[in-house]
């Protein structure tokens, strides 16, 4: 079965199996039970599975084309205006894809965001902007998750 947005890990469910006894889990969830409501949720149970730390990919592209979306919609609301469109460099959004899309496979999935962005943020990307909930975003997806204007 796929974990689902909705779905959360017990105590109980880490320890079916006996992969892990009861005190582990207890030590688990402790640790990484982040909202405190004594389950995992997916956002906690990604995070414990790849922590920031261990996420070493570094896209500047990635990062630049996120700030100038995000500044151009903070300046947009305080503003109350329309805000003009940053031009971006010809070809950077494709440039930007093929670093991201680790694998060549003209698809960006949650595995390949993450390492390039905290976990939380990848999460929240790719349940916005993967419109039609294949598990990857398109050029088409990707590049409307990059410009400010989208």
């Amino acid at each position: 079965d796929n974990l689902k947005i909705y779905e959360v890990l017990s105590i109980e469910d880490l320890t079916k199996g006996g992969a892990i006894d009861s005190e582990a889990a207890q030590e688990l969830m402790a640790k990484h039970d982040i909202n405190g409501d004594h389950v995992l949720n997916l956002n906690e149970y990604l995070n414990m599975m790849c922590p920031a730390e261990s996420r070493s990919k570094g896209e500047t592209g990635l990062e630049e084309t996120l700030a100038a979306k995000f500044q151009c919609i903070m300046q947009g609301w305080k503003s109350g205006k329309e805000v003009p469109v940053p031009v971006e460099a010809p070809g950077k959004l494709a440039r930007v894809f093929r670093r991201v899309d680790d694998d060549g496979s003209g698809g960006v999935t949650l595995d390949e965001l993450v390492g390039h962005l905290d976990l939380s943020t990848a999460f929240g990307l790719m349940e916005v902007y993967d419109e039609d909930d294949d598990g990857t975003l398109s050029p088409e997806e990707f590049q409307a998750m990059l410009r400010p204007e989208v």
